[in-house]
């Protein structure tokens, strides 16, 4: 953020002492990010509304509606809706085709138009794929314990 601060700074041919945001907006803005209710990119959006506008940031997220989704269950929604609405793309990543794991995370955030939190997107898919494993892990316990015994 500082970085992006900067660069607009600079632009406007500013120095930090007459930048048109307060250290308390900043603040507010890094809140944000941190609390998860802003991506990095979002943030982007929004100091540079805040440097033309002048309004903080809460304002400009809600008016834009920029919060991320952060509610679990409505990201495991988005998951099963990716999933179930890509099954060739299922069943090759079940035969071991893992990089497909990056498509149904860009699927939901697609959906999301980016609003999914990221790091709980993922950990959905994570977690959908460890049961797919233990299933998988399973079957072949069951096989082995067959043919060992008979």
């Amino acid at each position: 953020v500082t970085g992006e601060l900067f660069s607009i700074l600079n632009k406007k041919n500013l120095i930090i002492e007459d930048s048109p945001i307060t250290s308390k907006q900043l603040g507010e803005l890094v809140d944000n990010i941190e609390n998860g209710k802003i991506s990095n990119r979002q943030a982007k959006e929004v100091l540079e509304e805040m440097c033309e506008s002048g309004k903080g940031a809460l304002e400009i997220i809600d008016e834009k509606g920029l919060s991320q989704i952060s509610d679990k269950n409505e990201i495991e929604s988005l998951v099963d809706n990716v999933l179930n609405s890509n099954p060739e793309n299922v069943k090759k990543y079940k035969n071991g085709k893992d990089k497909l794991f990056g498509f149904f995370v860009g699927e939901a955030m697609k959906l999301s138009k980016g609003k999914a939190l990221m790091t709980l997107s993922k950990k959905s898919y994570h977690n959908k794929v460890i049961s797919f494993n233990q299933y998988r892990f399973d079957i072949l316990k069951q096989c082995v314990e067959r043919w060992v015994s008979g």
